[in-house]
């Protein structure tokens, strides 16, 4: 008996040990595939390149965002397996699927030719899945107006996925920066801080929202020198001198509630432009609640010391959004 006892045991031991050894296969196998496995966090200076050619410089904690938002998400009628991977929560599963930052530079070349725009994904899950999807077919029909890279998406390593385009800037710029950008600036390279969720840094000191605005008409097929020469256009090439550089910086408090900073960096004449954006600014928590249920606080103020536009804002109604436009979005939801 008691030797019957040790063999259905010595049985169910290997049969165990069968199983373990089955189920490892099948990980090793999808993880090979599609990248299940996590990678980790990485520092993003080393895969972006920032230069004093740097116009814009972007970074998204896009897993920190996912965490903060988990409670939101759990209320979206997501697929249930969702709930089992997250160990009950849909809304872990995502944020444990989701890269742990994007980050974006866009270099402006010296003779205003076009721009460099670099994307660093520091994936966390799917980056090799992420690489399939993301090819230069994938990348051309879905962002026509950025030439990109022929070989797509490029994964180095586990957590570094890297995309690289290029966007063409109108020959009408270069003339108007010259004549309203006199002078070299004394340039430092941008950089961004570690603690906010959302980190957007852009300069100016040598007319960089003026070729921005130039690639964005000329990737929607606009006349830009039309547009420079129009009313509207003559207004606000008189104000772009006026400002050095922007910072916008945002973190998520809760699911539902987000705290961000504005800053505005200006000339010693920039006190015209915060009149200008205190007229305007009314529209902005209006259009926030009308389309998408969000309210906004805070309003700019003038810091005359620092020659600077500083605006401190509390946005709340995110949770409602998010469950709104994801539930829409699902197949069951419709």
């Amino acid at each position: 008996m008691k030797k019957g006892c040790l063999i259905g045991i010595l049985v169910v031991v290997l049969l165990s040990a069968i199983a373990a050894i089955a189920l490892a296969a099948v990980y090793y196998a999808v993880d090979k595939r599609v990248g299940l496995s996590a990678a980790h966090e990485l520092p993003w200076a080393e895969h972006v390149p920032v230069t004093k050619e740097t116009a814009a410089l972007a970074r998204i904690d896009t897993c920190r965002i996912g965490r903060c938002l988990a409670p939101a998400l759990d209320k979206v009628p997501f697929p249930k397996w969702l709930t089992w991977y997250g160990a009950g929560s849909a809304g872990r599963a995502i944020a444990d699927s989701l890269p742990h930052r994007i980050v974006l530079a866009l270099n402006i070349r010296p003779d205003l030719s076009g721009a460099g725009l670099s994307v660093f994904v520091n994936e966390q899950r799917f980056g090799k899945l992420m690489q399939e999807v993301l090819t230069y077919d994938f990348l051309a029909r879905t962002l026509p107006q950025v030439k990109w890279n022929t070989e797509g998406a490029l994964l180095a390593e586990r957590g570094v996925l890297t995309i690289d385009g290029t966007l063409s800037i109108p020959p009408d710029v270069e003339p108007l920066i010259q004549e309203k950008w006199s002078g070299t600036a004394d340039q430092a390279t941008l950089t961004l801080d570690d603690q906010p969720q959302i980190d957007i840094s852009i300069d100016n000191r040598t007319g960089q929202l003026l070729a921005i605005a130039g690639m964005i008409a000329e990737a929607q097929n606009q006349d830009f020198k039309a547009l420079a020469q129009s009313g509207y256009g003559t207004m606000v090439m008189g104000l772009l001198p006026e400002i050095y550089s922007i910072r916008l910086q945002a973190t998520l408090k809760d699911s539902d509630t987000a705290a961000a900073t504005l800053r505005v960096n200006t000339s010693p004449n920039g006190q015209s432009l915060f009149l200008l954006l205190s007229g305007f600014w009314p529209m902005v928590p209006e259009n926030a609640r009308s389309r998408f249920g969000l309210t906004v606080e805070g309003e700019p103020a003038w810091n005359a010391a620092e020659n600077a536009i500083v605006a401190d804002l509390k946005i709340t109604g995110i949770e409602n959004l998010v469950i709104s436009r994801l539930s829409a979005a699902l197949p069951a939801a419709k």
